[in-house]
C-alpha cells in the first residue's frame, strides 16, 4: 500500500506544481468581485459535500484538511481531480472547476509539503475577494495556515 501513496505521491507533483502556477497566475489576473465569485462557488461545493455526505469526516477536507489522513486525502484528490477534468466547456462547468481548485489545491498543500508557500500565496490572493463574498465567511470559511500544514477554519 506504501507503494501506491509513493507512486501516486510521484505522479501527482509535478501536475500539482504546474495547477498551482496556473491557478495562482489567474488569481493575479482576476479581479476582486472574479476571486469572491469563486469563493462563492467554493462555499456552495463545501456545503453540498458535507450535507449530501451526512458525514462529519467530509468536513475534514474543507476545514482541517491537515488532518485528513493521507489515505483519506489521496482519494479525495483523485475524486475532485476527475470531477475537474469532466466539467468545463460551460460557464458553470468552468465556475465550478474555479471553486473546487481552491479546495483541492489546499488540501494538496497539507500532503505534499513542497507546495506548502504556494498554498500559503494562494490564500493571500484569495483574500482580495473576501469583502466582495456574499456566501463565502472568511471567518468560518477561509483555511488558516493552509500552506504551513495547519490548516483550520
Amino acid at each position: 500500500m506504501l507503494h501506491l501513496f509513493k507512486s501516486f505521491r510521484k505522479r501527482m507533483a509535478p501536475e500539482l506544481d504546474a495547477m498551482f502556477n496556473l491557478y495562482l497566475a489567474q488569481l493575479a489576473e482576476a479581479s476582486d468581485q472574479q476571486i469572491a465569485d469563486a469563493l462563492d462557488v467554493a462555499k456552495a461545493i463545501k456545503d453540498g459535500t458535507i450535507s449530501d455526505s451526512g458525514q462529519d469526516s467530509y468536513a475534514y477536507l474543507f476545514e482541517r484538511p491537515a488532518d485528513v489522513d493521507e489515505n483519506a486525502a489521496f482519494r479525495a484528490l483523485r475524486l475532485w481531480r476527475h470531477q475537474m477534468m469532466s466539467e468545463g466547456g460551460t460557464e458553470e462547468g468552468l465556475a465550478k472547476i474555479a471553486g473546487l481548485m481552491i479546495w483541492y489545491l489546499s488540501l494538496a498543500a497539507c500532503h505534499f509539503p513542497e507546495f506548502a508557500g504556494r498554498a500559503d500565496k494562494l490564500w493571500e490572493e484569495l483574500s482580495r475577494g473576501f469583502s466582495a463574498c456574499k456566501t463565502f465567511d472568511p471567518e468560518k470559511d477561509a483555511l488558516a495556515g493552509a500552506g504551513s500544514g495547519q490548516a483550520s477554519a
